[in-house]
């Protein structure tokens, strides 16, 4: 049986994960056109070169999507009909080249609602014969490996990180935000815990690196420097590139 190729997309990077290396290696691709048909040509020919195929198979990719501006709320008190006002009156209106999409967990009880590029749907479906791809934080929830009481899920990327916290079993914060330095991701995560009184007692960090090695480093030492998160037992999903 093939292996099944993990594909992340995030902004105007494309991350292919190579299946067969633990921690998982991390081959990106910043793509460079502006228009909807070249950007596909781009990706297609991205996935052919690295995965040395002629023809892209739909059942050797699975496609995840990192998205946008992300709102996540309780089973309790969602309502599907209301989405795009839930959504808007935080965001304001989605432009034209997105679209408003819902992530559902009944595990952990929430909805999410993100937003996603428009052309992105069209390319995994036509290119992958009618495969859709899924949201990204579904990919992060379902291999989670911490059996800890507080699990700390941060996946770093080139200009963005994206945060999950689960406190036994319950996600309490789940978002996406910019960044400029590690150091950005350092108080951030400092002023969360001293907000959210999350235990850090034998807590768990599950680190996804789609980024440069130096910036993974250099938070990871910073981090240990820190009292509430010394002593993090850390998990590498996937391997920063140099």
């Amino acid at each position: 049986m093939s292996e099944v190729h993990h594909v992340f997309y995030q902004k105007n990077w494309v991350f292919l994960q190579i299946p067969s290396s633990t921690p998982s290696a991390i081959i990106p691709y910043q793509i460079q056109s502006t228009s909807t048909t070249l950007k596909k040509e781009e990706i297609t020919a991205f996935l052919k070169k690295e995965t040395q195929a002629s023809f892209l198979h739909p059942h050797e990719f699975k496609h995840w999507m990192v998205g946008e501006q992300y709102l996540t709320l309780p089973n309790s008190i969602y309502d599907p009909a209301l989405k795009t006002s839930y959504f808007e009156r935080v965001f304001g209106p989605f432009g034209k080249e997105h679209t408003l999409e819902t992530y559902s967990n009944k595990e952990y009880s929430f909805q999410q609602l993100y937003t996603q590029p428009l052309w992105w749907n069209d390319y995994t479906s036509q290119q992958f014969n009618q495969q859709n791809g899924s949201p990204f934080v579904e990919f992060l929830l379902s291999n989670r490996s911490s059996t800890n009481a507080t699990c700390l899920i941060l996946a770093v990327f080139n200009n963005d990180f994206l945060v999950c916290i689960s406190e036994n079993n319950r996600l309490i914060f789940c978002d996406i935000f910019p960044y400029e330095t590690s150091d950005d991701i350092l108080y951030f995560l400092i002023t969360l815990q001293a907000k959210l009184l999350f235990s850090m007692d034998e807590a768990a960090l599950e680190l996804y690196s789609f980024c440069p090695k130096m910036i993974e480093e250099k938070l990871l030492t910073n981090l240990g420097k820190i009292q509430h998160f010394a002593h993090l037992n850390v998990t590498y999903h996937t391997q920063a590139y140099l």
